[in-house]
């Protein structure tokens, strides 16, 4: 099965997916406005930033913003995938932006099971940890599909 490029190359990728700290305050720019990190640089692979610091010191690097839905982050589809292959993997519709999570969702779906007219199932499951996938795809995340690769 070829799903795209291997995306272990990416070398910011492990860093960005092991992150648990976005949606913090910036503890730089603790009065800043626009000071809740959420922010990640790609150039310099580091922990979450807020727009402050994009803004001084990251202003002509690779950047993108981490978004959340339920308790999850996921990164606009036109933000990331110009800098790591997302063929493969579920798109979600939020907030009218397409995104896709970054890792699998905590909680668990039972599998269900749809037959078809010829007896084969409907939906298609994630190939990393079986959740359940709206559309024909993979993976329900970048961290499923960089664990398959790996």
């Amino acid at each position: 099965m070829t799903i795209g490029m291997d995306m272990m190359l990416v070398p910011w990728l492990a860093k960005l997916l092991a992150i648990t700290t976005f949606f913090t305050t910036c503890e730089v720019h603790p009065r800043e406005s626009k000071n809740e990190c959420n922010k990640f640089c790609l150039d310099c692979n580091d922990n979450p930033l807020c727009g402050s610091c994009i803004k001084y010191c990251h202003k002509d690097h690779r950047v993108i913003q981490i978004r959340r839905s339920s308790y999850n982050e996921a990164v606009k589809t036109t933000e990331i995938y110009k800098h790591v292959d997302i063929l493969g993997i579920q798109t979600y519709v939020i907030n009218s932006s397409t995104v896709v999570f970054l890792n699998k969702r905590a909680r668990a779906q039972p599998k269900r099971y749809k037959i078809g007219k010829i007896g084969h199932t409907n939906d298609s499951l994630c190939k990393t940890c079986d959740r359940n996938l709206v559309d024909y795809t993979y993976f329900c995340s970048l961290a499923c599909k960089n664990m398959f690769q790996s």
